[in-house]
């Protein structure tokens, strides 16, 4: 791929300014992924790979969010073109000069495109996922290792077996789920609508980097952050891009995390304080 320039306007730029410094970094990353037209496939395994081979810690699952951030800003459209997902940077024509006679990639105009919406942007990735008890346990078909670089028609693959679910972390899904869904109603006094297997595939990560009680404490400071950004809601792609940001340890903010009805009573577990109902967890339309 050519080296890129990246111009000063992207101090000024309102949409780009809105977003954490980690996701402007991930977009200037990602500029050195696309081909001369601004396009480039939208796998986050193959970006990973290209953009941060030396970054452990940059994951798949945080990828994907990084990815919706961005085109919830219009920052980049995402497509589909006979099976495979692909991304465009926004406006990439106003700001650099296309130097190749024809694109590597399939755009937008292509003949079949699905352009896909913000709410269902990775349900490509799930399209075999089900729903586990009230929605978190998940089994994914996986796709073909080797991704061809270029365009060329979907090979029929093998059925692969699918992963068997941890009753265990299973059950912490589902006790993180119910109670993330009622602090999200008694913070911000509305119903948090779950999106199916795509909340669910970010819940699968958050809970194996950090355990259920830690997560908690992370997610009660995200509910009560004064400087949490004005254009965004709390969410659980939000509390993953924020992780780091809040403390594990709350000893300083029980008392306040408790009068505003986040946490159970001293001497209560949160697995025993169940004042939410199987009703409040909602999940979003696909």
């Amino acid at each position: 791929m050519p080296n890129r320039i990246i111009k000063e306007s992207i101090c000024t730029s309102e949409n780009l300014n809105l977003l954490p410094m980690e996701t402007i970094a991930f977009w200037m990353f990602l500029l050195t992924a696309t081909d001369d037209f601004g396009r480039a496939l939208a796998k986050p395994e193959i970006i990973k790979g290209r953009c941060f081979p030396l970054r452990p810690e940059i994951t798949a699952e945080i990828i994907e969010v990084r990815l919706r951030e961005l085109q919830a800003e219009k920052l980049l459209n995402l497509y589909e073109v006979e099976g495979r997902r692909y991304f465009q940077i926004s406006n990439w024509e106003r700001h650099n000069r296309l130097r190749a006679k024809a694109p590597r990639y399939p755009g937008m105009d292509t003949i079949g495109v699905n352009l896909l919406a913000h709410d269902n942007t990775c349900q490509h990735l799930l399209s075999d996922a089900r729903l586990y008890g009230i929605g978190i346990g998940i089994g994914i078909e996986e796709r073909d290792s080797k991704e061809s670089l270029s365009v060329s028609a979907k090979k029929p693959r093998k059925p692969t077996a699918k992963k068997s679910v941890d009753p265990v972390k299973a059950a912490e899904r589902q006790l993180f789920l119910h109670w993330f869904c009622y602090a999200f109603r008694e913070s911000q006094g509305d119903r948090y609508r779950v999106e199916g297997a795509k909340d669910g595939n970010i819940l699968k990560a958050l809970l194996s980097r950090v355990p259920v009680k830690e997560l908690v404490a992370k997610a009660c400071g995200m509910f009560t952050d004064v400087n949490f950004p004005k254009s965004k809601r709390p969410s659980l792609g939000m509390l993953s891009v924020k992780l780091n940001d809040y403390p594990v340890q709350v000893n300083g903010r029980l008392d306040d995390f408790r009068q505003r009805g986040l946490l159970p009573p001293d001497g209560v577990k949160l697995e025993d304080w169940t004042p939410w109902k199987e009703s409040e967890i909602e999940t979003a339309p696909v």
